[in-house]
């Protein structure tokens, strides 16, 4: 049996999830205990599937989650001490005051963590609301609001009012990507659903949608960073 976390909850169904190489099992007030372990057994291979790609994406983003690399549009910025005392964006380079700088790397930590989030967060504001404006103008869907987020599982999204909210993690990820994300959630302000009709107005601006998608799975790992 894989060892897991069992939360009882006032809900009807059983559900498992699998984060930070962890399982947890969400299941109703009184299932009996001989029930929520046969649903495990019966989901092995699944989790099995989910840790393996759970650490493969550890794996490969190792030097990132370590702070020896740094993501700035997709690409692995190099790290330059400097007598500066913040961090600080140039071409390809990430300027690391040198306080902060050893091994190779930043060692990171709670007040590490808040200045990078508010360098990438400066650089969202300009770079995001830009390329919305952009984009929105481009494929004629306009929005009402544009705001950053940093939630823990979402890219972006759109609520009723045409109010988008882009996660600032964004940054970390390729211009291609997030072209996506700005897309999808632009589609949303006319179709509120994932519908076969949402997909098929997705299809019509990014035709390379599905390729992206699975690419962004691969990095969902890179979403609670810095928080």
């Amino acid at each position: 049996m894989i060892p897991y976390t069992l939360y009882r909850a006032k809900r009807k169904t059983i559900a498992i999830y699998v984060k930070n190489g962890a399982v947890t099992v969400k299941a109703p007030m009184h299932t009996d205990i001989k029930i929520i372990e046969a649903f495990l057994i019966n989901k092995h291979e699944w989790i099995e599937k989910k840790l393996r790609d759970l650490h493969a994406r550890e794996v490969a983003y190792a030097d990132v989650l370590s702070g020896k690399s740094f993501l700035y549009f997709g690409k692995r910025l190099r790290l330059t001490p400097t007598d500066r005392k913040s961090f600080a964006l140039g071409d390809d380079v990430l300027f690391v005051p040198a306080t902060y700088y050893g091994n190779d790397g930043v060692l990171l930590n709670d007040v590490v963590a808040s200045m990078l989030k508010r360098l990438y967060k400066r650089q969202a504001t300009v770079y995001l609301s830009a390329r919305m404006r952009e984009i929105s103008a481009a494929i004629q869907l306009p929005y009402t609001k544009f705001s950053l987020t940093s939630a823990k599982t979402k890219w972006g999204s759109c609520d009723s009012r045409g109010h988008i909210r882009l996660n600032w993690h964004l940054m970390l990820l390729p211009k291609a990507w997030i072209d996506y994300v700005i897309v999808h959630e632009l589609v949303h302000t006319i179709e509120h659903n994932h519908s076969s009709a949402f997909w098929q107005q997705v299809a019509r601006f990014y035709p390379s949608y599905k390729e992206v998608i699975a690419c962004l799975k691969k990095v969902g790992i890179l979403i609670e960073l810095y928080l």
